[in-house]
């Protein structure tokens, strides 16, 4: 299963060399879409597979919400693919990357440019 984390870009790399580590009570919060938690400034999604790790979702919030108990190993982890050109929003669909030829960005359609952009007519 393709799960999503959200991290300070500043523990990316770390991150990637050692894996998810939890917190104090043993546990790493993931999503199922990465559209489920909302972006901030300098924050990263990362792609999480996790095959034989143990997770459990609880049914009032498991639409934006699943707890993996215990550390996830670095060869699970993936930083997720972004829009180079419109503030970082992220452009993965379904696990899916959309910025690519045939697809486009859902914030900057493909034009690069970011909505103040777009509404200043640039």
């Amino acid at each position: 299963m393709r799960l999503y984390h959200w991290t300070n870009s500043g523990n990316v790399q770390s991150i990637l060399e050692h894996g998810l580590i939890p917190n104090r009570l043993g546990i790493v919060y993931l999503t199922p879409s990465p559209d489920k938690w909302t972006a901030h400034m300098n924050n990263t999604c990362l792609t999480v597979e996790t095959e034989n790790i143990t997770l459990t979702s609880f049914e009032d919030c498991s639409k934006w919400e699943v707890l993996c108990w215990g550390h996830v190993p670095a060869k699970n982890i993936k930083v997720t693919p972004v829009c180079p050109r419109c503030d970082g929003r992220r452009v993965v669909k379904y696990g899916v990357p959309i910025a690519d030829k045939k697809r486009k960005c859902p914030k900057c359609k493909g034009t690069g440019l970011n909505d103040k952009e777009v509404s200043n007519g640039r």
